[in-house]
């Protein structure tokens, strides 16, 4: 089986170097895509296995620039290597079982789909992410960009201007869930020809808020391979009320050690863990020494 590691990285260049040095273990391919934005140089990171997109735009949290750049990372893999299983992470994430363990459960679990969804609307997945025009470069750092951006968006919603997808999707039924992933090479493919085909679709979400949490999700449960979908494999801990994962700290330890954690959306086994960063080296010797080196 073929496995490709696609990383989407802004920061964090010590946690960063850490992790691709765990994920090319053993011969597997990452391709990383760091944002133009970054401070970070895609070149520092090139190495055997490695292959940084120098092609890059801007990405902006919550905007539909982190699905083009997914999307870039999946075309860019499967148009050199037609992989088996892609599989999606942060610059903040890592592995917490070894590259043989997590290549012996993809095997066995060849045609899965490993992601997180909900039918939308759902907890914090309002419909309003999809009704209410959003436009990405209101987080941009050029000031006045981001104030004429900013403004459009209070008048749309002032005069309440809403959206719904366009015929022939307005039958779709929406889902949400996270946005880490682990893909087959099939679905992968499929997924490239549904984009290509289907600009309508893809020009809808490049005006919503957080598709990366909505675009995957609504293509697989509308789709052929809707049956194959199961919980993703990324362990995290959220805090509720503020949102964004907490830290992975030694406390953590015994339950990425679980074979199965109940998560928020349904029963899984942790392969990957977020978050982390660059102040994460204590933890991540421990991940080594603890799960790593002894689940086998």
């Amino acid at each position: 089986m073929r496995l490709a590691y696609l990383v989407l990285a802004h920061n964090n260049q010590l946690h960063l170097k850490r992790l691709l040095q765990a994920l090319s273990v053993g011969g597997q391919d990452c391709f990383l895509y760091i944002g133009a934005d970054s401070l970070l140089d895609p070149y520092d990171f090139a190495g055997r296995n490695i292959f940084p997109l120098y092609k890059r735009d801007n990405v902006y949290w919550a905007g539909y620039s982190l699905v083009r750049a997914t999307n870039e990372l999946i075309r860019t893999a499967q148009s050199q290597g037609d992989y088996d299983r892609l599989v999606l992470l942060s610059g903040a994430d890592y592995p917490v079982r070894s590259q043989a363990y997590i290549q012996s459960f993809f095997s066995t679990n060849l045609d899965a789909n490993f992601i997180n969804v909900v039918r939308m609307p759902h907890n914090r997945k309002s419909l309003n992410r999809m009704r209410n025009y959003h436009i990405e470069t209101v987080a941009s750092s050029n000031r006045s960009i981001a104030m004429i951006s900013a403004g459009l968006r209070y008048a749309i919603q002032k005069f309440g201007i809403e959206r719904n997808l366009p015929k022939p999707y307005d039958q779709y039924e929406l889902y949400g869930g996270s946005q880490w992933w682990s893909f087959s090479g099939d679905f992968a493919n499929y997924l490239l020809d549904f984009i290509n085909a289907n600009q309508e679709f893809v020009n809808f979400y490049r005006y919503t808020w957080a598709p990366d949490e909505m675009f995957f999700h609504t293509i697989i449960m509308n789709s052929p391979f809707r049956k194959s979908v199961r919980p993703s494999c990324t362990f995290r801990e959220r805090d509720y009320f503020s949102g964004p994962p907490l830290v992975i700290q030694k406390r953590h330890i015994p339950m990425l050690a679980k074979r199965v954690v109940d998560g928020e959306y349904g029963r899984f086994e942790p392969l990957l863990a977020r978050k982390f960063n660059d102040d994460s080296r204590d933890v991540v010797q421990l991940i080594n020494d603890q799960l790593i080196e002894c689940i086998r």
